[in-house]
C-alpha cells in the first residue's frame, strides 16, 4: 500500500512527493482521511526542494492565477503534460467536440497560463482544427469568423456576450457555432437553475449548445458538462453537473470539521490529482464551496457530478475565471507600486464576485499605465477609480478598526 501508518508518522515529507493513483486511494481505505490536508502553503513548502533538484524530467512551468507576492509555480513533467492533454481531450469530447470541428480559442496561451495550453492540446488530441486568438481578440474576431465559420468557441461567457454584439455591429455573415464551451464564470444559480449569464448567452447565441467547463491549475484537472445534458438544458431541462475523470482526480466535499457533507449539502472541495509527477498533491483544500449533483447523468455517466462553485472558503475571489487574493493585491500595491492611500472593495454583483479599486486621486500615478500594470499582475482588469482621500476614509468608516483598513469585504 502506498501510504502506511508508520509513513504518516515518520516519513511524511517523502510520501507527499510520490504520485498517487486511484488504486492507492482505494488501498488506503479508512486511513485516507487520516492524511493531513494540503493547501497553498504546502505547495510553497515543497517548491524549494523541487527547484533545488536537477530533475531532468521536468518539461514545463506554469503559474496559478492567484496573486501572492510571488506567483505560485507549478512544475510539469512530460507525463504530466500528457495527462493534462488527455484530461482535456476527454472533457472536450464529453462536451461534444469532434475531430471534424473547427475551434477558436479565446483564452490566453501566454503568461504561463495552464488553461489555454490545456484546451489547445486537448483539441489537437481530438484532431480538431484550431486557431488561438486569445482573450483580447474581440475586434478581430468577426472578420476571422466570417472566413472560418468555426463550429466551436472556447472562452469566458461575458466575452461571448460582447462578441455577439460585435458580430451584430459588424454586419458580417457568420454561421452560429454548434458549441460554446464556457470557462471561468458560473452559468448556474446555486439551485442549478439557469443563471443570468446563461440566459444572456442563450439569447445572444440562439441554437448553440452552451457547455460549462472549469478547472484548477494546482490540480491540473478540469470538470465539464456533457453535451447531452447541456442540450437538454437548452431545451428547458435541469442544470447539469460536471463530470469528474475518476482515474485522474479524487474528490471529497467536506464540512468545516473535515468530515464528508451529506448528499446535496455544500462543502469545501478537497481534491487529489492522480498520476501527477512534478508536484503531487494530496487532499488539497481548494477553498471552493461546492455540492454533489444527484446522478446518474442523462448521458449514462454514473460517476461524481459536481455543481457550480457557490462561494469561497476564504477571501479568494474568482473574476472572469481568474483567482484573485485581495491580500496579495494589497501587498503588490503597497510594496511594489508604492501606493499609499487606497481601498479594495469586494462585493457580490448579480451573483458574481466583484472587485473595485479606489485610489486617492492625489497619488502620483498615471492611470493608463497603472491599469496596465495591475492588469498584468492580476490577469484581469478590475474596476479602478480615482477618488478623494475623504471618500476613501468614508469607505473605511464602514468597518471601524484600530488598524488602517485596505480591504473592505461587503459580502459579510
Amino acid at each position: 500500500m502506498l501510504i502506511e501508518r508508520r509513513e504518516l508518522k515518520h516519513d511524511l515529507g517523502e510520501v507527499l512527493m510520490r504520485p498517487v493513483t486511484r488504486s492507492d486511494v482505494e488501498e488506503a481505505g479508512e486511513h485516507w482521511s487520516s492524511l493531513p490536508f494540503m493547501d497553498k502553503a504546502s505547495i510553497l513548502d515543497q517548491l524549494p526542494h523541487v527547484l533545488s533538484t536537477k530533475n531532468r524530467f521536468l518539461q514545463e512551468w506554469v503559474t496559478t492565477s492567484g496573486t501572492t507576492d510571488t506567483p505560485l509555480l507549478i512544475p510539469l513533467t512530460e507525463t504530466d503534460l500528457e495527462r493534462l492533454r488527455e484530461n482535456e481531450r476527454r472533457s472536450l469530447v464529453n462536451s461534444g467536440v469532434r475531430a471534424d470541428d473547427r475551434a477558436l480559442i479565446f483564452v490566453t496561451l501566454d503568461m504561463a497560463f495552464m488553461a489555454g495550453l490545456a484546451y489547445y492540446e486537448g483539441l489537437r488530441a481530438i484532431g480538431a482544427e484550431t486557431m488561438r486568438l486569445g482573450a483580447s481578440a474581440l475586434h478581430q474576431a468577426p472578420a476571422l469568423m466570417s472566413q472560418l465559420n468555426p463550429t466551436v468557441l472556447i472562452g469566458v461567457p461575458s466575452f461571448f456576450i460582447r462578441l455577439s454584439q460585435e458580430l451584430e455591429n459588424s454586419k458580417v455573415s457568420v454561421d452560429r457555432p454548434r458549441v460554446l464551451i464556457c470557462i471561468g464564470e458560473s452559468l448556474l444559480n446555486e439551485d442549478l437553475s439557469p443563471g443570468r449569464l446563461y440566459k444572456k448567452l442563450k439569447a445572444s447565441w440562439p441554437g448553440s449548445v452552451i457547455v460549462s467547463s472549469w478547472g484548477n491549475t494546482e490540480l491540473q484537472s478540469s470538470v465539464s458538462w456533457c453535451y447531452q445534458s447541456a442540450e437538454r438544458m437548452l431545451n428547458g431541462g435541469p442544470g447539469p453537473g460536471g463530470h469528474v475523470h475518476e482515474d485522474l482526480l479524487h474528490i471529497e466535499i467536506l464540512d468545516d470539521m473535515g468530515n464528508p457533507v451529506r448528499e446535496g449539502e455544500v462543502g469545501e472541495l478537497v481534491a487529489t490529482p492522480l498520476r501527477v509527477e512534478g508536484l503531487p498533491l494530496r487532499r488539497f483544500r481548494t477553498g471552493d464551496m461546492i455540492r454533489h449533483v444527484e446522478g446518474p447523468c442523462c448521458c449514462g455517466y454514473k460517476g461524481p457530478l459536481l455543481g457550480p462553485v457557490v462561494g469561497r472558503k476564504r477571501r479568494r475571489l474568482k473574476i472572469k475565471g481568474t483567482s484573485i487574493e485581495p491580500d496579495g493585491l494589497q501587498m503588490f500595491l503597497t510594496h511594489r507600486l508604492g501606493v499609499e492611500n487606497f481601498v479594495i472593495v469586494i462585493d457580490t454583483v448579480k451573483g458574481h464576485d466583484h472587485l473595485q479599486l479606489l485610489i486617492d486621486k492625489d497619488s502620483d500615478l498615471e492611470l493608463r499605465r497603472f491599469q496596465s500594470v495591475v492588469r498584468s499582475y492580476l490577469r484581469v482588469t478590475p474596476e479602478i477609480e480615482l477618488v478623494s482621500g475623504e471618500a476613501i476614509e468614508a469607505w473605511r468608516q464602514r468597518f471601524p478598526s484600530r488598524k488602517k483598513q485596505f480591504i473592505l469585504d461587503m459580502r459579510r
